[in-house]
């Protein structure tokens, strides 16, 4: 009865995620046996977008499990630096443009939404 109760009003998928993400946290606090890489820049960056996005559409605990698996940093770099990290330009004047982004767009959208929308622009526009 509370298991249904639970899935009528939409709870369950957010506690199995919770409880995923306490286990991730609870196995990864554990002494790692294998030796783990160092991660190249580009592949820091990717999850920094990845966990931008993430938290952006509120999956906290997809946010929490990434954080833990990719032995991320916990305070994550603000959204100016990743700006920056990826060499990324938008247009002040807002003129019509295949290659800028608005400054609005940057400010509001995650990076990766960003980057989105300008590779299908340019797509667009190269057809």
């Amino acid at each position: 009865a509370i298991k249904q109760s639970l899935e009528n009003e939409g709870h369950m998928p957010k506690l199995r995620a919770e409880i995923r993400s306490k286990i991730i946290m609870m196995l990864s606090s554990e002494p790692n046996t294998q030796n783990i890489p160092s991660m190249s820049d580009e592949v820091l960056l990717i999850n920094e977008l990845i966990r931008e996005y993430f938290n952006w559409m509120g999956y906290e605990y997809a946010a929490a499990t990434l954080i833990s698996e990719a032995k991320m940093n916990e305070n994550p770099p603000n959204h100016s630096s990743l700006i920056k990290w990826l060499g990324m330009d938008y247009d002040t004047k807002k003129k019509s443009s295949k290659s800028s982004v608005t400054e609005s767009t940057l400010k509001e959208l995650p990076l990766l939404f960003v980057l989105l929308i300008t590779a299908l622009k340019n797509n667009k526009h190269s057809k």
